[in-house]
């Protein structure tokens, strides 16, 4: 099978992070290690997978220059609302320079999906113009092979000239349903954009002996049963 993103990292790096998965698992908290194997974490995180293509390989840029920004809008929803194995949305330019802001500074953090008998947790990572998602539990099990369930992918080529970015989600419906992808997708960026979820991804990555999965679980209104 082929490599994915989290696949570059080095032996004690996957060590490391294995051990904040595992205690995740099992008792909603990450353990303590040791400051020089965060920092590596933090400071490498790996490629990109599969190149990303530009807009320009999915419309007609040119095109899309012409129409207002509300338009460009309707035009972008109403394409992926079509297609069942991708979903959309639209960033300002102030959610997106927080999005990269934030990101940089924090690309590791998990979401619950609920499920029929608790809960389905995701394992989230933030790359230069793209959030992927696996299964934690499989990242557990395989860290070097953990296939990604969904992506988002950014899109900034109109930032300038527009104040928008198109973002656009890549879901693998054999893993997940479209409306998981699209909770997943909010979410996430409720969890960036917002002063005190952002917190919980601080502490993840900063402080993860002190995180406690409980305190996701309530931002997101959800009750903690028992987790898969």
């Amino acid at each position: 099978s082929s490599r994915v993103p989290w696949l570059s990292l080095t032996a004690k790096q996957n060590w490391a992070k294995m051990m904040i998965t595992q205690r995740v698992i099992r008792g909603f908290k990450a353990p303590s290690f040791s400051r020089q194997i965060s920092d590596e974490m933090r400071a490498k995180i790996p490629p990109n997978y599969k190149q990303k293509s530009g807009l320009d390989s999915i419309v007609k840029l040119e095109l899309f220059e012409k129409e207002s920004p509300e338009r460009i809008k309707d035009l972008w929803t109403e394409y992926h609302a079509k297609d069942g194995n991708y979903i959309s949305c639209i960033l300002s330019a102030a959610d997106y320079n927080t999005l990269r802001l934030r990101g940089k500074e924090c690309p590791f953090f998990v979401l619950p999906l609920r499920r029929a008998q608790g809960f389905f947790t995701m394992l989230q990572q933030w790359q230069p113009e793209r959030t992927l998602f696996t299964s934690l539990a499989e990242y557990k099990a395989r860290p070097e092979y953990a296939p990604p369930y969904f992506n988002m992918s950014y899109y900034p080529e109109l930032l300038a000239k527009k104040g928008i970015v198109l973002v656009r989600g890549e879901v693998d419906t054999k893993m997940i349903t479209r409306l998981e992808a699209q909770f997943l997708m909010e979410h996430s960026h409720r969890f960036f954009f917002e002063d005190r979820k952002f917190e919980l991804l601080r502490i993840f990555n900063k402080r993860p002996q002190a995180f406690d999965f409980n305190n996701v679980l309530k931002e997101m209104g959800m009750s903690s049963n028992k987790d898969d």
